[in-house]
C-alpha cells in the first residue's frame, strides 16, 4: 500500500471513530457547583455531610468525594447519592477523626457514563475540639454604674481563618449572677454593652461562646470605684496541694497565685498558709511577707509541709494583717481540704532480714556439725 493510500485510509478511521464513539462521550463534562459541609467546623467525632450540586449533559452521573485525615493524609472515598433526583447529592454521614487529628481535605468528583471527568478544587475543614476567646473591657475600671463594651473575636483552635462565626456568646458578671447573650458574627467577632455594678467592688466578667457541643471561654476582672484602689485576691482555681491524696510522711507541696485585679498599687503586706483540722488544730503554718503589687500583677507562691495523718484543711489568707484598704475583702480567703492516710506499716529492715538468714544458716550448720561430730565418736574405739 503506497503513502498515498495509507493517509487515505487513516483519514476514514479517524472519521469512522467519530462516528461511533457515544453521544454520552461527546457532551460535555459534568458540572458541580454550591459544594458545602456540614457542619462547618466539626467537633471530634462528629458526623460531617458533603453536599452538591450536579448538572450531567452526559447521563447520570457517579459522584464521590475522597476525604484525607491531616495528618497523615490517608484517604477514604465515600459515594454520593441523590435519592430526589434534584440534582443535589450528598453523602451519608462521616465520622469526622478524633483529637489526634486537626481537620480533613476533600474534594468531589463526579464521571458521567460516557468517561467524562469533573472534580472541585481541594477543601480544608477544620476539626475542633475548642473555641478561643480573646476580648477587652473598654473602660476596664468604672464608676458605679457607668455603661461598659466588651468587644471580642472568637475562633476555632486559634485559627483566625476559622472564625466561630454565627455562634451563641454569653455574658455574666459573676457577683451578682446577671447574664445576658449575643450572636457571633460571619467573623466571629461580638460586641455588647451593659451597665457596672453599683456597688464598689471587683467583678469577674465571664465570655463563653459555643457552637454545638464545642466551647471556650474568657474571663476579665472589672473594677467598680470612685477612685483607683488596689485589689488583692487569690487567683481562682489556683491553690493547688500535690500530691493529693498523700500519706503521712509525704512531703506536700501548697502553691497558689496571688494577684492584684484592682487599677491602683497595693503597699506592703503579708499572706498567711494555714493547715488546720476541723477542731482549729494548726498541722503547719507559713506566712509569706510581701513589698507590695502593682496593679495587674500576679505572683506565684508555693511552700511544703511533711504530711501527717488525718483531715486537713488548707487555708490561705491574702492580707492577713489586713494592712491594705481594697475594693473587696471576700476574695482574700480560699481553702482547700485533703484527707492524709496512715503512712505505711514498716516491716524488718532489709539488713536485719539479711542477719537473721545468716544467723539462721549459722544455727544450722552448728547443728549439722555437732551431729557429725557425735556420730563420728561413736564409730570411735
Amino acid at each position: 500500500m503506497g503513502p498515498r493510500r495509507i493517509a487515505i485510509a487513516f483519514a476514514l478511521f479517524v472519521a469512522l471513530s467519530s462516528l461511533i464513539v457515544p453521544p454520552p462521550a461527546r457532551a460535555g463534562a459534568p458540572t458541580i457547583s454550591n459544594v458545602t459541609w456540614t457542619p462547618w467546623v466539626p467537633a471530634h467525632l462528629e458526623n460531617i455531610t458533603i453536599e452538591a450540586d450536579i448538572v450531567s449533559p452526559g447521563g447520570l452521573p457517579q459522584v464521590f468525594a475522597p476525604v484525607c485525615t491531616v495528618p497523615p493524609f490517608i484517604c477514604v472515598p465515600h459515594e454520593m447519592f441523590d435519592p430526589d433526583g434534584d440534582g443535589r447529592y450528598a453523602t451519608p454521614p462521616i465520622r469526622a477523626p478524633d483529637e489526634d487529628f486537626t481537620g480533613v481535605y476533600f474534594n468531589v468528583t463526579a464521571i458521567d457514563p460516557g468517561g467524562n471527568v469533573s472534580f472541585t478544587e481541594r477543601i480544608y475543614v477544620q476539626v475542633a475540639g475548642m473555641i478561643s476567646v480573646t476580648a477587652t473591657l473598654t473602660p476596664s475600671s468604672v464608676f458605679p454604674g457607668e455603661s461598659v463594651e466588651i468587644q471580642g473575636v472568637a475562633d476555632y483552635e486559634s485559627n483566625s481563618s476559622t472564625p466561630a462565626k454565627f455562634s451563641r456568646a454569653e455574658f455574666r458578671i459573676v457577683e451578682v449572677g446577671s447574664t445576658w447573650s449575643t450572636v457571633t458574627d460571619g467573623s466571629g467577632e461580638f460586641v455588647s454593652t451593659f451597665s457596672a455594678p453599683l456597688a464598689i467592688g471587683s467583678y469577674e466578667i465571664n465570655v463563653t461562646v459555643s457552637n454545638r457541643t464545642i466551647t471556650g471561654g474568657w474571663e476579665r476582672f472589672l473594677v467598680v470605684a470612685n477612685e483607683p484602689t488596689p485589689d488583692l485576691a487569690l487567683r481562682s482555681n489556683s491553690l493547688s496541694i500535690q500530691p493529693n491524696p498523700a500519706s503521712a510522711g509525704d512531703v506536700v507541696t501548697i502553691s497558689f497565685v496571688v494577684e492584684n485585679r484592682g487599677d491602683a498599687a497595693a503597699g506592703p503586706f503579708a499572706v498567711t498558709v494555714a493547715v488546720k483540722d476541723s477542731s482549729e488544730n494548726v498541722a503547719y503554718t507559713r506566712e509569706f511577707p510581701m513589698n507590695g503589687m502593682a496593679a495587674g500583677s500576679v505572683a506565684g507562691l508555693a511552700t511544703t509541709w511533711t504530711a501527717t495523718e488525718g483531715a486537713w484543711i488548707v487555708i490561705v489568707i491574702i492580707d492577713s494583717g489586713q494592712q491594705v484598704s481594697e475594693l473587696s475583702e471576700e476574695n482574700n480567703r480560699a481553702g482547700h481540704s485533703t484527707t492524709i492516710a496512715a503512712g505505711p506499716e514498716e516491716g524488718p529492715s532489709v539488713m536485719l532480714m539479711v542477719g537473721l538468714v545468716m544467723a539462721g544458716v549459722g544455727v544450722v550448720t552448728a547443728v549439722a556439725f555437732a551431729y557429725r561430730w557425735r556420730a563420728g565418736r561413736r564409730k570411735g574405739p
